[in-house]
């Protein structure tokens, strides 16, 4: 058995093992995965958007990205709430996401979403916080 690393997630092997994975978990529970992409642009300039994923019932926000001149007026509420939307319309009934300290824990809260996990020790100094929020009472 030989063990290799690499730094290539668009490898051949990188798609096997989740492919793979897939497969198994398909075993269990439907394969549902569906991209989710929402943008914010000005003049066709790109001011702020999010990338989720759809699958299992479930919202996972992965990255949400604000220009720091739009932030504070509105603007993230509305692309979250959208994202919170399209996915109940697929059929969520929660949505998870994790920020850090000095990131948006606060906004996050804002808007309905609870910690239930921490890890502390990022850079040093820096918590990492999970947090969910129901979307279908």
């Amino acid at each position: 058995m030989e063990i290799q690393i690499s730094h290539d997630l668009n490898s051949s092997d990188a798609e096997k093992i989740l492919d793979n994975l897939i497969d198994y978990n398909t075993k269990f529970v439907p394969d549902d995965y569906q991209p989710l992409v929402i943008t914010a642009k000005d003049a066709g300039e790109l001011r702020g958007g999010l990338l989720a994923k759809y699958y299992w019932q479930w919202l996972h926000i992965d990255i949400f990205w604000l220009h720091e001149d739009c932030r504070g007026a509105g603007l993230g509420s509305k692309i979250l709430a959208r994202a919170e939307q399209e996915a109940v319309n697929r059929g969520a009934h929660s949505a998870t996401l994790d920020t850090f300290d000095f990131q948006a824990l606060p906004f996050y809260q804002k808007q309905g979403y609870e910690i239930f996990g921490q890890l502390e020790g990022y850079g040093g100094k820096h918590s990492r916080y999970y947090l969910r929020k129901k979307l279908v009472k």
